[in-house]
């Protein structure tokens, strides 16, 4: 069995766009997510949006514990803002 295993994805759609191809153009549909997924400063609501999509095994990073788990202002400095607006915006609502 083949599988890719994706890491410390911060939100990089640019990135995890080229990986999935990647993985289109081999035949791998399986993955494991070893975290870090959404915190970062480029487009974590896509990426979330496009990871949730998938059925792909995922164990959360210290960043995605910091999202779910700590206030917006004390994680501020560790995920960037467009993590706290989909935090606000999508775990919140």
């Amino acid at each position: 069995m083949r599988f890719a295993v994706l890491a410390d994805i911060h939100g990089n759609l640019t990135a995890l766009d080229a990986v999935l191809r990647n993985m289109e153009a081999l035949e791998i549909s399986t993955a494991v997510n070893l975290g870090d997924f959404f915190s970062g400063p480029l487009d974590p609501t896509t990426t979330a949006s496009i990871l949730m999509e998938r059925d792909f095994i995922s164990i959360r990073g210290t960043h995605d514990r910091y999202l779910i788990e700590q206030h917006s202002v004390d994680m501020a400095h560790r995920t960037g803002s467009a993590s706290i607006n989909w935090k606000e915006s999508t775990l919140i609502g």
